[in-house]
């Protein structure tokens, strides 16, 4: 398995934030109840993980949803599955290739409403500057 396959099979991030306005509209992720995590189809399952290092900027408010802008800087060396082959495999040249390139990233092109309290984001996905 390379990066190739993750990008022919569709990486999938989600994103669960706990957040809290600083000022205006930025907001502050908790990082306690924060995480980024993953998942790719494998065979019959799915391969999951969380990224342990990330950092996010979050300009929103729900009165004004369209003009919401997220970004992200992601640890690709953080990566942790619970399966030690594949935490040993993905930070190598073959997957993330962390050495060369130690931060993936995301912005946003398109927040909406999904209803109450839950919001979906759209954008960009950035892993060894493809």
């Amino acid at each position: 398995m390379t990066l190739g396959f993750l990008s022919r099979a569709g990486l999938a991030l989600a994103l669960g934030f706990a957040v809290t306005p600083a000022l205006a509209d930025n907001w502050t992720v908790d990082r306690d109840t924060s995480t980024l995590g993953f998942s790719v189809p494998l065979g019959e399952e799915a391969l999951t993980g969380t990224f342990g290092s990330w950092t996010a900027d979050i300009d929103f408010d729900p009165a004004n949803v369209e003009a919401a802008t997220i970004s992200a800087s992601i640890d690709t060396g953080s990566v942790v599955t619970g399966n030690p082959q594949y935490d040993g495999m993905l930070p190598s040249p073959d997957w993330f290739d962390s050495n060369t390139f130690p931060a993936a990233s995301f912005s946003s092109d398109k927040v909406t409403s999904l209803g109450g309290n839950s919001y979906q984001a759209e954008g960009s996905l950035k892993i060894r500057d493809i």
